[in-house]
């Protein structure tokens, strides 16, 4: 044997991978840990030196022009007070700039000061870092610091790998939790916290502590709970399933307090539910809303941002310690209701403010700026009516990307009408428009105005780039069409099969984790759900190629049942007619619920262990089946009708 294919033989295996990983790591330079490079001026602007102070000019062509404010010239103050408010996208007003920001909040509480939005959507803690650093070149006299929602967010360097891989071989993932936050992200937060105190020699600061939409707020629906011991799991969604029947809050609370035993902290649905049964039955809920809140991030999965409990508590206590000046935002949106909880009224979607909100929060900031007693500022009007509508109906389809109910996506629609009837009308009927197309998205010529107006862009591409399998998008085309009255046009109907997962443009499915992408479809949840538009009802034939390796998986259209998957550890095709009498005008579902599978904990974590190891990540969710084609076909689209069946795959000669 060749000694180049020895050795490829000696690598091949799981034990290899890694040690061709640590000789990798031998040859590589640190990772991402290093201080931020300095920078030319600060964001995408350019410090010009003036009699009357130091203006800023905004770069052409800057790579990322549209995550800053939309400013080309910021004069000099001219003996004004300086105040650079600097920031994530909560800092920018998502969803409402550039109609309508914190910064021109602030500006019009601080009415003889300058206010100069240096906030950036995106920003990552390194970004954040050099803009802090560029601040004395602006020559501030007062720094407001509102940022913690995308501090959880870090790049990971093989040295920060290695210590996860014995984080979760040592204690599971919630050892694995633990070690990122304590050992990767605090550090972060703190050396930004550095920067903060050095600038505060020559800046006032003020620290604003951002909040979340604690009650308001689904966690994803993709992710449920890790994995866990086999019998554990299944106790875990038996008394998911009783808990969410119960009538009585009290009896929903107990059941998901033995949830959070078997996953050990690790679902937002425990939590989530121990915290809507206390709200239910008055008793204090913040606590299991944080835990909720803060069960995710750290387990390595796809989540939406968010401060989290021990970032907070880092800010305060610095804030506190070097006696800063602070607003903590949560104390600013207090809910009538619940004083302990921020109000939801305030919010657009998880953690970005509506008008309301944002102006509650700046009052603080004022006052703060000001020297004057919390509450003293009164907050603005607000938004105009037309940059109220539009950022509720952006907040709208972004909960509805995010798989909040339809409910949620609902009231942010009837908010828009509210304020501005006539805009909403347009540009949610432009966005229903899009998404009823039958081709790429893209294409349709409403892309065209949305694209044109700055405010309504923001989501513009999420909704051109979204699957069919998204649920998301078809809750929001549901709500539209019913607030409209708007029918399902026929003429976006007009096919004889429809692909159910949507693949038309190539791209791997990946799960609610880092894990590269595959070819095919994994459930990393109890229900998968898919939908389809049909102009009547029609009877049809669901067509799947699923792997299934433990038990069988119960199909239902419209909450219809319409057969099963058998098990199957090989993929196997199989064929489901449908009634027309399960079918409807308008947005179908077609609903897979699987059976709960049988987990091997302790090689996943030994598995999840060796990925990070070899500077992958872990996968953590459990995988109940997979999908390789799904399709629903209208009756006669082949010919003959056939009878309802199962067959295997063959590797080797295709269909048996």
């Amino acid at each position: 044997m060749k000694p180049a294919d020895r050795l490829a033989r000696l690598l091949s295996d799981t034990r290899g991978a890694e040690i061709l990983a640590e000789l990798q790591k031998v040859m590589r330079k640190p990772g991402v840990t290093a201080e931020p490079e300095p920078q030319d001026g600060i964001g995408v602007w350019d410090t010009v030196s003036t009699d009357e102070g130091v203006a800023l000019r905004r770069r052409e062509n800057a790579a990322d022009w549209f995550r800053w404010a939309d400013v080309p010239y910021v004069p000099a103050p001219a003996g004004r007070r300086r105040v650079a408010l600097v920031g994530e996208s909560v800092a920018r007003g998502w969803l409402l700039e550039p109609g309508f920001t914190p910064a021109k909040a602030l500006a019009a509480q601080l009415a003889g000061d300058q206010v100069v939005d240096l906030a950036r959507s995106n920003i990552d803690i390194w970004t954040l870092r050099a803009t802090l650093r560029a601040l004395p070149a602006v020559e501030p006299d007062v720094v407001v610091l509102y940022a913690g929602n995308n501090f959880m967010f870090a790049p990971l360097d093989d040295g920060y790998r290695d210590v996860l891989a014995a984080a979760v071989r040592r204690g599971g993932y919630p050892e694995m939790r633990r070690v990122y936050v304590e050992n990767v992200i605090l550090p972060e937060v703190d050396r930004l916290l550095e920067d903060l105190l050095r600038l505060s020699e020559t800046s006032e600061i003020v620290v604003v502590v951002p909040e979340s939409n604690l009650a308001g707020w689904t966690p994803a629906a993709e992710i449920e709970v890790p994995v866990l011991p086999e019998a554990d799991l299944r106790s875990w969604y038996a008394l998911r399933a009783e808990a969410v029947a119960a009538g009585d809050p009290a009896r929903a609370g107990a059941l998901a307090a033995r949830m959070v035993q078997l996953d050990r902290g690790l679902s937002p649905v425990s939590w989530r539910i121990r915290g809507h049964a206390a709200l239910a039955g008055g008793a204090p809920a913040r606590d299991f809303l944080e835990r909720a809140r803060d069960a995710t991030p750290g387990l390595l999965l796809d989540h939406v941002s968010g401060v989290i409990t021990p970032i907070r508590k880092r800010l305060l206590d610095f804030a506190r310690a070097n006696g800063l000046k602070h607003v903590d935002a949560g104390v600013a949106l207090s809910w009538d209701e619940h004083p302990s909880l921020p109000d939801p009224a305030c919010f657009l979607d998880h953690i970005h403010l509506n008008d309301v909100g944002i102006e509650r929060v700046m009052a603080h900031v004022a006052d703060a700026v000001s020297g004057l007693p919390a509450g003293t500022t009164e907050p603005g009007q607000g938004a105009s009516p037309r940059v109220r509508a539009l950022g509720h109906s952006l907040a709208a389809g972004y909960r509805a990307l995010r798989e909040q109910p339809a409910e949620a996506v609902r009231e942010q629609l009837e908010r828009a009408l509210a304020a501005d009837p006539d805009s909403t009308r347009q540009v949610i009927g432009s966005y229903l428009d899009v998404l009823e197309t039958p081709g790429p998205r893209w294409t349709h010529p409403a892309m065209t105005g949305l694209h044109a107006d700055p405010q309504t862009m923001q989501v513009c591409y999420q909704i051109a780039q979204t699957r069919e399998h998204s649920g998301g998008y078809w809750t929001f085309r549901r709500v539209v069409q019913e607030l409209l009255g708007r029918p399902t046009d026929p003429a976006t109907c007009r096919w004889r099969s429809v692909d159910l997962l949507g693949r038309v443009d190539g791209r791997a499915f990946r799960a609610p984790n880092f894990v590269p992408g595959k070819a095919f479809f994994e459930a990393t949840k109890e229900n998968t759900t898919f939908h389809l538009a049909l102009a009547s009802p029609q009877g049809g034939w669901l067509r799947l190629v699923h792997r299934l390796p433990h038990g069988n998986a119960t199909v239902s259209v419209n909450g219809v049942p319409v057969g099963e998957l058998p098990q199957a550890a090989t993929w196997c095709r199989t064929a489901l007619q449908i009634p027309a009498s399960a079918t409807r005008e308008g947005v179908n579902t077609v609903e897979i619920a699987w059976p709960v599978p049988r987990t091997a904990y302790a090689d996943a974590v030994e598995a999840d262990g060796s990925a990070l190891a070899r500077r992958l990540f872990p996968s953590v969710l459990p995988v109940f089946g997979a999908l390789y084609t799904a399709t629903f076909e209208l009756s006669g689209a082949r010919g003959e009708e056939e009878p309802v069946r199962a067959s295997r795959v063959s590797a080797s000669t295709g269909w048996q």
